[in-house]
């Protein structure tokens, strides 16, 4: 009786200890923080830098390209190409050289998910796009891979790295009522998180432009501008899903689910000859 008591009691005080330092759990606040910064080391940020010599080339190329011998103004554009290329900066100057999406890191040899409207958002500018993490580093990505039907990308961070640290891919639903946190990054604000709650984790939406339906998982909470391809991360601290976009009444935010994810990276990787066998090295 003594010994089964002594044994109870040993477990009991183990149970709390793990209790207080597990990642899965969010009743106190060390645990959260701790939860909060572990899921961080895995975010970036999505930067582009311009280049631009590259930019005055395009110009230049563009404006000879359309010269029309008989339009006056059209010949006056060859002279001009320091008043295009201001023109051109005023366009994008709003995310040029500023953070305007997220992404996760999914293998150690750094490879990082994100959405392909994020990244589809600088095709045809001259520069280079920039993965940034939260304690600064930043690296270049590169082989970079659109899957524009469902709005998902695949690149690798140009490094030779082999250590960082990838969030795990869940092929599973959420349930209504459950919690999940949305990690992001937005501008001006660095690095952030929003707490939400499932409402439909298989809703139905039809797309307008193809009349094609697809499954989203939809939360109370209204993601924040800058965190589109960020992770949707479940009690467990695995993906779930990831940011789509905010609801036209700014009421409920929509995710990408896990399932539809790895089914196009997968297809990705397998179509793709920027890969060879570096798709093994993604975290499912």
């Amino acid at each position: 009786m003594k010994l089964s008591l002594c044994l109870f009691l040993i477990c009991s005080l183990f149970l709390t200890h793990c209790k207080s330092i597990s990642f899965n759990k969010t009743e106190t606040a060390d645990s959260k923080f701790i939860f909060i910064n572990k899921i961080n080391e895995s975010i970036v940020r999505l930067k582009f830098e311009l280049d631009i010599f590259e930019l005055e080339e395009m110009l230049i190329n563009t404006t000879k390209s359309e010269i029309d011998p008989f339009n006056i103004y059209s010949l006056s554009n060859i002279f001009n190409i320091e008043k295009l290329k201001q023109e051109y900066l005023q366009e994008i100057e709003s995310w040029i050289d500023k953070p305007f999406g997220s992404g996760f890191v999914v293998s150690k040899n750094g490879q990082i998910i994100t959405c392909a409207h994020v990244t589809n958002y600088v095709k045809g500018v001259p520069g280079q796009l920039y993965a940034e993490f939260i304690n600064g580093n930043k690296y270049k990505i590169i082989n970079l891979v659109e899957d524009i039907e469902n709005d998902i990308a695949i690149g690798k961070l140009k490094t030779d790295k082999n250590d960082f640290i990838p969030l795990l891919l869940k092929n599973k639903r959420p349930k209504k009522g459950e919690r999940v946190v949305s990690f992001g990054s937005s501008w001006p604000v660095s690095y952030g998180f929003v707490e939400a709650t499932v409402v439909w984790g298989d809703y139905s939406v039809k797309q307008e432009d193809t009349n094609v339906t697809k499954k989203y998982i939809v939360t109370t909470q209204t993601i924040i501008p800058g965190f589109s391809g960020g992770p949707l991360i479940n009690k467990n601290n695995k993906v779930i899903g990831m940011n789509y976009s905010v609801h036209n009444y700014g009421s409920f935010s929509f995710y990408i689910p896990t399932s539809i994810i790895i089914n196009s990276v997968k297809n990705m990787i397998n179509e793709s000859e920027k890969f060879d066998d570096a798709g093994s090295n993604v975290s499912w």
